[in-house]
């Protein structure tokens, strides 16, 4: 949940409110609402033609004139993407292990372990690394939610006026020179790797994933065989 302070501003006192939100727009163009607070889970918070910002879970967000599209934070929380070195970026708060015995340590993955991420246990007082049974994300991996910068799915085509293009790696500034290549910050913000999957590493103009394609004629195409997550069938995960 998220808890909206308003402010109503006099000469002399602020009198603030609250109300409880949840996915919904918020129109501040009257700048009656100063901040925002995560009550409950982490939140992804983007003004109008400006970059997503996450609010988590206890933090609060200042807020200017404008409006607001806020929505919550599913991967990496609530599941994690095997894609993603099975799990390494998962900071969720489960404090069991799959047999429902009590974590010593948070349940991480940071060194990429195929059975995803695991937390200290303490069994026939001897402490050992043991599986957290965190369900895998479908949602941005079959799917993409809001525009696109969370997709971590293996599509590697797109498609313009008909046609369906292979999409060039990262990597790679052939046949289309770019700045969208594999480093730390762009693999942990936008999944850009080795590779040549369909990616947002450009919300600012895009609001679904693309690529570079391998044809010289067409220098980029978007990603639109793949659904959009809040309109699909298709659960937010599965163990």
């Amino acid at each position: 949940r998220l808890y909206r302070t308003s402010v109503t501003r006099s000469e002399h006192s602020d009198i603030a409110m609250g109300e409880y939100y949840d996915t919904a727009a918020i129109n501040n163009t009257l700048g009656q609402i100063a901040y925002l607070v995560a009550v409950s889970g982490d939140w992804a918070v983007r003004e109008e033609e400006d970059v997503v910002l996450t609010l988590a879970k206890g933090g609060h967000l200042e807020l200017g004139r404008g409006v607001y599209s806020v929505s919550p934070v599913m991967t990496d929380l609530f599941c994690y993407i095997d894609q993603e070195g099975h799990g390494q970026y998962f900071r969720g708060n489960q404090e069991t292990d799959s047999e429902g015995r009590k974590c010593l340590t948070p349940c991480r993955n940071e060194g990429k372990s195929s059975e995803g991420p695991s937390c200290l246990v303490n069994v026939n007082k001897t402490e050992k690394m043991s599986p957290c049974g965190i369900p895998k994300c479908v949602w941005d991996v079959e799917c993409f939610t809001r525009d696109g910068i969370g997709y971590r799915g293996n599509q590697t085509t797109g498609s313009q006026n008909g046609e369906t293009y292979t999409c060039q790696s990262w990597s790679r500034d052939f046949p289309h020179p770019h700045i969208y290549h594999p480093s730390p910050s762009n693999a942990a913000l936008y999944g850009i790797g080795e590779h040549n999957k369909c990616r947002n590493p450009d919300p600012r103009n895009s609001g679904l994933p693309w690529c570079y394609t391998t044809n010289f004629l067409v220098r980029y195409v978007y990603c639109d065989q793949i659904s959009k997550c809040e309109t699909s069938d298709l659960p937010v995960f599965h163990f």
